[in-house]
């Protein structure tokens, strides 16, 4: 495979053009299977934006100096592939800002996401049994945390991982016109 040179936000923008589009898709579905088919592909993306942004970004940090001795903790991170939840834990507190006054309400929001989509990525029969006079049925799989998704699911999801990006810039200490201006370059939104 031929290497192809691209800026860091490349994949961010993809990534967020992609889930933004499936919201989209959702939103204007008239079958529920349909919207949470795209709800469902949303959390996946979602949580795959935040973690490529945060690898990203913090990547971006490195190479500008901007963390000191700490920028080594994430390379060697980034090299080991650490799971998202270290990166989170380790990472955030490098940066100088100690972030917004709904930071704790995003990072549980996220953790939510999270989890949300754990429990769909992980997904495995649970082997139910249910019993009704004349009929026993074995086998049966817990299907509750993908039958449940909608639109809005999609639509919180997206919110979420936009949240996270600007938590994130505001703990990097931007201004808000900053933050304004890093939000279209990593995710192609405008006006925010």
């Amino acid at each position: 495979m031929e290497m192809a040179l691209s800026s860091p936000n490349k994949m961010i923008w993809n990534y967020s053009f992609a889930v933004r589009r499936a919201v989209a898709r959702a939103e204007q579905a008239d079958d529920p299977s349909l919207a949470r088919q795209d709800a469902a592909t949303v959390v996946f993306l979602c949580v795959t934006l935040v973690e490529a942004f945060l690898n990203c970004f913090f990547r971006v940090l490195v190479s500008e100096r901007k963390l000191g001795d700490s920028g080594s903790l994430v390379t060697q991170d980034l090299n080991k592939r650490k799971p998202l939840a270290r990166k989170i834990t380790k990472w955030l507190p490098l940066l100088p800002h100690a972030g917004s006054e709904h930071g704790d309400h995003v990072w549980s929001e996220f953790e939510a996401l999270r989890q949300l989509r754990n429990k769909l990525m992980h997904f495995q029969s649970s082997h139910e049994t249910i019993a009704i006079p004349g009929l026993h049925i074995e086998g049966l799989a817990d299907t509750s945390a993908y039958d449940q998704l909608n639109a809005a699911h999609a639509a919180w999801a997206l919110g979420v991982a936009e949240e996270v990006m600007l938590e994130v810039f505001i703990r990097a200490g931007q201004s808000e016109s900053q933050r304004r201006a890093s939000m279209h370059l990593w995710t192609g939104l405008v006006g925010m």
